[in-house]
C-alpha cells in the first residue's frame, strides 16, 4: 500500500511540475523574436474581427505615428487570459494618449474570437492571424507575447509571458520617450 501511495504522490508531483512548467515557464522561454530593439518591423494587414469597421483590415503601416502595442494571444492560452485585464486596462487608461493597442489572435477562427469576448468590448481593435503567418514572420512563438512600437513603427521592447499592468505601463512608456 504504501508503495501504490508513493508512486501516486510521484506522478502528483510530476503532473503538478508539468503544470507550472506549461503555464509560467514555457512561454518565457519559447518565443525568438525575429528582430531587436530597434529594427524596424515590416508592415502587415490583418483582418479586424472586433473594434473596427465589418470586413475591414488593419495595416501596420496605417499607425505610423503612434506608439503600437501588440498582443499575441489565443482563448485557449491561461497566461493570455491573465494579462488580458492588464491589456484593457493599459488601453482605457492611455486612450487619450499616443497609443494604439491591437490584440493579435494566432490560429483561432472569428467566430471562436468573438465567442470569448461575448457580451464586452475589450476596448481596443481584436485582429486575427488566423493562419500565423504575421506571428511567424515577426518570430513570435509562444504566447502572450506582448511587442511596443515606436511612432516610427520600430521595435522598442517586448515581453513573453504573462505580464503586469505596471510592466506593460513601463515597456510603453519607454516607448514614449524620444
Amino acid at each position: 500500500m504504501s508503495e501504490s501511495t508513493i508512486s501516486l504522490r510521484q506522478i502528483g508531483f510530476v503532473l503538478l511540475i508539468s503544470a507550472f512548467a506549461g503555464w509560467f515557464l514555457l512561454p518565457a522561454l519559447g518565443n525568438r523574436l525575429r528582430h531587436s530593439a530597434g529594427d524596424q518591423i515590416p508592415d502587415f494587414s490583418l483582418p479586424v474581427v472586433m473594434g473596427g469597421e465589418k470586413d475591414s483590415r488593419q495595416s501596420l503601416q496605417a499607425l505610423r505615428g503612434k506608439i503600437v502595442l501588440m498582443d499575441f494571444w489565443a482563448s485557449w492560452c491561461g497566461p493570455c487570459r491573465q494579462t488580458l485585464p492588464a491589456v484593457e486596462q493599459l488601453a482605457r487608461d492611455w486612450s487619450k494618449k499616443n497609443l494604439v493597442v491591437l490584440g493579435i489572435n494566432q490560429g483561432e477562427s472569428p467566430e471562436t474570437i468573438r465567442q470569448f469576448f461575448l457580451g464586452r468590448d475589450p476596448g481596443y481593435s481584436i485582429l486575427s492571424d488566423v493562419d500565423g503567418k504575421v506571428s511567424s514572420e515577426l518570430g513570435v512563438d509562444g504566447l502572450p507575447t506582448l511587442i511596443v512600437l515606436d511612432t516610427q513603427g520600430k521595435l522598442r521592447g517586448s515581453i513573453s509571458g504573462a505580464s503586469t499592468y505596471a510592466r506593460l505601463e513601463r515597456l510603453v512608456a519607454e516607448a514614449e520617450a524620444p
